[in-house]
């Protein structure tokens, strides 16, 4: 499954309701998380994404999500991509009066497929990104058949994914088309059309996920590998107004500067701290940390 995580800490307390945030990282993995801290993850969908007519200080500055899906260039196996709750009218879906708004699905392959981590551009405005082949797209309103439900989008071959060395990338554009609901959802690749049975070497990855925090008394996980021979890391944050942002990695948790309502707000850190012997320094792995 394509999740970020979500712990309960008794301790944790909020001024005001965070309801989404965006966070911009090179790249952030979506992977199957490990128990930290004794706190157990959160079964509810953590990814985001506001319809056109939604202001941006609700915490979407772009109405639109960009999910990578790599896979082996020796997977032979055809995959279903999955998605959890993909209308915007249910029970985890923010509305905001009736429900109104529609959430486009839309699954590219072939040359192009990837475009990198061109996301949003200098002036905070979405990238417009055009390449690669059309393979499968759906569009969901307020549906009760879908409601906290799986369901199957697209059966598709590896081979039909952009090669980049021993890799099939595809790419999923997620676009609140119109409204002002937050659609909540999950997103998964499996070798079955009604069951998660995940293929070996699958990853799911985005450089911008707009991500939600869900109520208050939760911590909000996004892990990731540190990219080789990197010792700084720029991360940026969005709407993470009256929030709190650590970087942690094996040794050291680093704090970072939350963004005001509505505001991006930038800072680069090094989370790498090489020590001499072999052990090295920092494990080239982190996480960002957002709570209230």
């Amino acid at each position: 499954m394509f999740s970020v995580e979500a712990r309960r800490f008794g301790k944790i307390r909020r001024k005001k309701p965070v309801v989404a945030t965006a966070v911009l990282l090179a790249p952030l993995a979506m992977v199957a998380p490990a128990s930290a801290q004794q706190a157990k993850p959160i079964d509810v969908p953590l990814l985001v994404t506001y319809g056109a007519d939604a202001p941006t200080r609700e915490g979407d500055p772009t109405h639109r999500q960009i999910i990578y899906i790599e896979l082996p260039d020796t997977l032979e196996d055809r995959v279903y991509l999955r998605l959890f709750d993909p209308e915007s009218g249910g029970d985890h879906d923010l509305l905001y009066g009736p429900a109104n708004s529609e959430t486009r699905f839309a699954l590219y392959g072939g040359d192009g497929a990837f475009a990198g981590d061109r996301t949003i551009g200098d002036n905070g405005e979405p990238v417009e990104i055009t390449g690669g082949t059309l393979l499968s797209e759906k569009t969901y309103t307020d549906d009760a058949r879908t409601d906290g439900q799986w369901t199957t989008m697209a059966l598709f071959s590896p081979s039909e994914g952009e090669k980049r060395g021993d890799k099939r990338i595809f790419r999923l554009n997620v676009e609140g088309t119109s409204g002002n609901d937050g659609n909540l959802y999950g997103v998964a690749i499996s070798l079955r059309d009604r069951r998660a049975v995940p293929p070996d070497g699958v990853k799911l990855f985005s450089y911008a996920p707009t991500i939600r925090v869900p109520n208050k008394t939760t911590l909000t996980e996004l892990r990731f590998q540190v990219p080789d021979q990197k010792t700084e890391l720029s991360i940026d944050n969005f709407d993470a107004a009256y929030g709190k942002l650590n970087l942690t990695t094996a040794f050291r948790s680093v704090p970072l500067k939350p963004s005001g309502q509505d505001q991006w707000r930038s800072e680069t850190v090094k989370p790498v701290a090489r020590r001499a012997g072999p052990a090295g320094g920092d494990h080239p792995a982190g996480r960002v940390g957002n709570a209230e």
